[in-house]
């Protein structure tokens, strides 16, 4: 996991969810890293990802400090859920939307999803493929 200890985010998360009075989702939660610190401020949040064994992982984690998670396989570019939410935020997984079609597509499924005067927060990255590289090759030591 290419993100699995990375934490300088966190906190900006947290005060973001803290400023609503409403439901928050996470688009393309992976493992939880974020989720899971949001949830267990009692924040009502929800998260989407596409891949099934990301959200297994997800769910095997919260079992621990029995967290109950409320995640959905679903993808960013035409995922529809039946309620909206006050806020949205994607850690990078902007990034994987390699089309401007599927660029459209993710922010069309977003502002259909947020209610009126709500807020998405899409982080950003440079990629740098040297670094990522260099990265893999330390965690595998």
């Amino acid at each position: 996991m290419l993100y699995g200890d990375y934490r300088d985010d966190i906190e900006f998360y947290k005060n973001e969810a803290k400023k609503i009075d409403g439901k928050l989702l996470e688009i393309g939660c992976g493992t939880g890293r974020v989720y899971l610190e949001l949830l267990k401020e009692g924040i009502d949040i929800y998260r989407i990802d596409s891949s099934y064994k990301m959200l297994e992982k997800l769910r095997e984690k919260a079992r621990k400090p029995n967290l109950i998670p409320k995640v959905y396989q679903a993808d960013m570019r035409n995922f529809k859920l039946e309620q909206s939410f006050k806020l949205i935020i994607t850690f990078r997984m902007f990034l994987h939307n390699l089309t401007i079609e599927d660029q459209l597509s993710a922010l069309k499924c977003c502002k259909e999803h947020l209610t009126r005067n709500g807020k998405l927060i899409l982080n950003f990255f440079n990629p740098n493929p040297e670094k990522i590289v260099e990265y893999i090759k330390i965690r595998k030591r």
